[in-house]
């Protein structure tokens, strides 16, 4: 069922080159001066004159998206965009989620909601490999699961230049679909435990305990930092993957534990901390100390001492909506599962659970230490805040008949100008899920008439009823983009993949200089995420997601919209502190005033 509608999906579409160029043109204007203006129209006209580059390009990129063996166009440049970037991921590219508790689960305690957890995920998969999880869907129309392959026995595998994914359908280091074991970390110490017996039964709750008290009890002491070898996934690509090379060709168990913890359906990361503030919560999720974690896998549970519970996510093989869809499933079936019920007899016997002690040389001892202060440091470098907005959420502002994302969108918008006293390009995601093997496209939400609106939210001398009205227009035009991009109308992969053709076959096309458009200012201003942005589209069981900043000199903003509120996380580097903050308490007020402005006009009955 949940991949019985995939032959019968759209291939995703390569956009008009000319309909790219005129949006590009829409999108820029807001963003830059007259004279940087005029260079983008130069550039653009250049680009798409007859029998120009732009043209050259294009019928190239649809001879490439005609090849048979492509289900989706974008997949390989995008993959490979993911996969060739050398900065850390964790903080920088990862992203993570603070589940939410159900009065059955919040006082199980950190044991017992880990084995909680071990059990309903397994059961989610067992779902997966049944064919029997509904497909996702928007209104009526099925939505791609490819990604939901990419999820269980899955990690990034650091290598020189270009990482690669290892997944039971990965094309070039393929694992088994059907192993048996997680990975448990806990005080640094790595350990590797069996949660499916010999027949293929998920192991009973009672089994699960015993389990993990087990290693509890064995690695009760910290383990020494120059031990701890999940902090070197925390370094920069290419740093990793020499270490994890010299730990491979160390001794031939090193090999065995890198499969052990590779191939495991997840990891578990139990901590000894007991984060309780939102802040807290959001920031173990994002890092914790990266010394219990191992920011490679697919996902990771992470389980507070207190019980709280956190995922962190590696964002090259999956999106976060398969992740969701999980979180949503625990949250669902929380406290319906055998947990607190009568535990059959296990079937067949199991071994214990194994403590993976890697050899470790000089050489990645001392690596292990530098890997460990060079990502305190990253750590120091981010700032995090976590508005709890509780005035009103989902429900009034539907009643305003407004967009929820495009009201929150709007208050970005306020916010930062009141902040900049101009506008800077925000990056919001939206999902291709429509198209076959779909992951995501661009919405840039500073528009002429998102301009207006702030511009008139801001003036002494404009009316009321001028405000809502700007409002209203501004948040039809980010609905319109929004759809466009759904349906594989945007911009931003279309340009992406145009410059990928010429990277790849530029010279043999006869284009031996790189079109003047990708190095326009205007482009990369409009590129520049100043504020990178996204929401969660299904809030069951979550409480809060977010990420890192993109860019140096912005924010990561991540909201979560319920029916009577609203969550959001903001990041930036250290540097911007002042600026985030000051953000922050822009964009309280910013929501405040414009529910205000549209109650006022007798849009919602007091």
């Amino acid at each position: 069922m949940n991949f019985g509608n995939q032959k019968y999906l759209p291939s995703l579409p390569v956009p008009d080159l000319e309909a790219t160029c005129n949006k590009l043109l829409e999108w820029v204007r807001p963003l830059v001066d007259q004279n940087s203006w005029h260079r983008t129209q130069s550039a653009v006209e250049a680009f798409r004159r007859p029998g120009g580059n732009g043209e050259t390009l294009q019928a190239r990129l649809l001879e490439w998206a005609r090849q048979n063996d492509l289900p989706n166009w974008l997949e390989p440049f995008w993959d490979e965009k993911y996969l060739k970037s050398r900065i850390p991921i964790p903080i920088n590219v990862n992203f993570s989620t603070v589940c939410d508790d159900t009065p059955e689960t919040a006082n199980l305690g950190q044991i017992r909601r880990a084995v909680l957890l071990i059990r309903l995920t397994l059961e989610f998969k067992s779902l997966l490999d049944r064919e029997a999880l509904a497909v996702d869907q928007i209104g009526d129309q099925p939505l791609c699961m490819m990604q939901f392959k990419r999820m269980f026995s899955a990690a990034r595998i650091p290598q020189r230049g270009i990482d690669l994914i290892r997944s039971p359908v990965s094309e070039f280091h393929p694992t088994s679909p059907s192993e048996k074991h997680i990975v448990v970390l806990h005080n640094g110490h790595i350990f590797s435990m069996t949660v499916v017996d010999g027949r293929g039964d998920i192991r009973t709750a009672a089994q699960l305990e015993m389990d993990l008290n087990a290693i509890v009890a064995a690695s009760a002491e910290k383990a020494a930092t120059e031990e701890r070898v999940g902090i070197m996934t925390t370094l920069n690509r290419e740093e990793w993957a020499d270490a994890r090379a010299m730990l491979r060709d160390f001794h031939p168990d090193n090999q065995m534990y890198l499969d052990a913890i590779e191939c495991a359906l997840f990891a578990l990361c139990l901590d000894v901390s007991s984060p309780e503030s939102l802040e807290e919560r959001f920031r173990a999720a994002l890092h914790g100390n990266g010394k219990n974690r191992w920011f490679d896998k697919s996902f990771q549970f992470i389980v507070g001492k207190n019980g709280h519970v956190a995922v962190n996510g590696e964002h090259a093989g999956l999106d976060g909506y398969p992740v969701h869809r999980l979180i949503r499933y625990i949250h669902q079936k929380g406290g319906k599962s055998d947990l607190h019920g009568p535990n059959k007899a296990p079937r067949t016997s199991t071994k214990a659970p194994e403590k993976l002690n890697f050899r470790l040389s000089g050489n990645l001892r001392q690596m292990i230490r530098d890997a460990s202060g060079k990502f305190e440091k990253l750590i120091d470098d981010t700032e995090a805040v976590v508005i709890g907005f509780c005035h009103f959420g989902k429900e009034r502002i539907k009643a305003f008949n407004v967009s929820p994302d495009a009201f929150v969108q709007l208050a970005l918008q306020l916010s930062q100008y009141r902040l900049f006293g101009e506008f800077k390009s925000t990056y919001e995601v939206t999902v291709t899920r429509r198209f076959l093997h779909g992951r995501t496209e661009t919405l840039r939400s500073v528009s002429h008439q998102a301009v207006d609106f702030v511009k008139k939210m801001t003036a002494d001398d404009a009316t009321a009823e001028s405000k809502a009205a700007a409002l209203r227009t501004a948040a039809e035009t980010h609905l319109a983009r929004m759809k466009a991009c759904m349906a594989g109308s945007g911009i931003e992969r279309h340009m992406f993949g145009l410059q990928s053709i010429y990277d790849r076959f530029g010279a043999e096309l006869g284009i031996n200089q790189m079109p003047a458009i990708f190095n326009d200012p205007g482009w990369l201003k409009l590129r520049h995420d100043t504020l990178s942005t996204t929401s969660n589209p299904d809030p069951t069981g979550v409480v809060l997601s977010g990420f890192g900043p993109v860019v140096d000199d912005g924010f990561g903003i991540c909201y979560t919209i319920i029916e009577d509120r609203i969550t959001i996380t903001l990041t930036s580097k250290a540097a911007m502190e002042k600026p985030l903050k000051t953000f922050a308490l822009n964009l309280n007020r910013a929501l405040l005033d414009m529910a205000a402005l549209m109650q006022k006009q007798g849009l919602l009955d007091t």
